[in-house]
């Protein structure tokens, strides 16, 4: 016997952002979708209402090349550094955000391997709260591919590691994926604020089903109508969710 679920309301980007939006230092969040589904320009557009100097981002970027973080890392101010930590600086000492992309070559084993050693150190710095110019207190720490992270550089342990202590310490994991078969369960079951696209494969969507506290059916039979650029956002803490509008 079919079930009848409940509609799930439909909120405005904006007022999202401005309004609906909360979010408490440690907290994991995670965006899961396909691929030119917007992820960055949300997780972006988030960091704008959240990142300050004191709670900033340290976001992390294996592209050689990419135009959205390069608008983005612009408009916000985040200070762009090819070392962790950063060396001394002309720049305000304290932006709301740093954009670690260390330079690569064409030699992939010799880039995986450099780009593994600053990574790792910028991970541990925010697990263990250590700011740059001997500042201490709480990060965001922003993986845009969660994927290239844990296979290309295995650093699944380290990530684990932070989904499941780095809340208490005040460093929270900003993850995205867009291939949620492959990636580890803590990005579902330890994070807290979670973020849906659009998934019309259906054994994608039943992964979705491992999320826990909130109703599986609803969440599958959501994800499978969005539009693009929509996103069905699901606050663990109580289960509440809401369509975040295009």
């Amino acid at each position: 016997m079919s079930r009848t679920l409940p509609a799930v309301a439909l909120v405005d980007r904006e007022d999202f952002l401005t309004r609906r939006w909360k979010y408490a230092p440690g907290e994991h969040t995670s965006f899961i979708a396909p691929t030119t589904s917007g992820k960055t320009t949300l997780a972006y557009q988030l960091l704008q209402h959240t990142a300050t100097p004191d709670l900033p981002a340290l976001v992390v970027c294996m592209k050689p090349r990419d135009a959205v973080v390069t608008r983005w890392n612009r408009e916000l101010g985040f200070r762009r550094v090819t070392t962790w930590p950063p060396p001394p600086t002309s720049w305000p000492l304290h932006p709301p955000g740093y954009t670690l992309w260390p330079k690569t070559t064409k030699d992939f084993h010799r880039d995986d391997a450099a780009l593994r050693e600053q990574f790792v150190h910028a991970l541990r710095a925010a697990y263990e709260r250590r700011r740059p110019y001997g500042r201490k207190g709480p990060w965001i720490f922003f993986a845009d591919e969660v994927i290239g992270l844990t296979k290309d550089l295995q650093m699944g342990r380290e990530l684990d590691s932070v989904w499941t202590r780095g809340a208490s310490n005040g460093c929270g994991l900003w993850g995205a994926t867009q291939a949620p078969a492959h990636v580890s369960l803590h990005m579902y079951s330890a994070c807290h604020h979670l973020f849906l696209s659009r998934e019309p494969d259906k054994r994608r969507r039943d992964r979705f089903g491992e999320i826990g506290g909130v109703d599986p059916d609803l969440v599958k039979f959501t994800v499978a109508r969005l539009l693009k650029f929509q996103w069905l956002y699901i606050r663990r803490s109580d289960g509440a969710m809401c369509i975040v509008d295009r």
